[in-house]
């Protein structure tokens, strides 16, 4: 199992320990707070990508230039790679 750093003092400690074991802080690793920032991020990639597939089945694509349609799926990727580094 990976160790993971605790937040406050930066030992290593395992990702389910509830104390550290140095500094004595609760949830040194902010699992929980990790977990709500990857649950927002995947609710916004969502919004984006709901919103791209509305445009191209919709047919409203063909009357937005290609440069906005091209920006707007380069997003798309590099929320999904950001997301796969988590």
């Amino acid at each position: 199992m990976k160790l993971h750093k605790c937040h406050y003092c930066k030992i290593d400690v395992s990702p389910r320990a509830k104390l550290c074991p140095n500094c004595g802080e609760p949830n040194p690793t902010r699992g929980g707070v990790e977990g709500f920032r990857l649950v927002i991020k995947l609710l916004f990639i969502l919004l984006i990508l709901g919103m791209l597939f509305m445009y191209i089945f919709d047919g409203i694509i063909l009357n937005v230039k290609p440069s906005i349609y091209l920006f707007s799926l380069l997003i798309g990727v590099f929320m999904f790679r950001q997301l796969a580094k988590e």
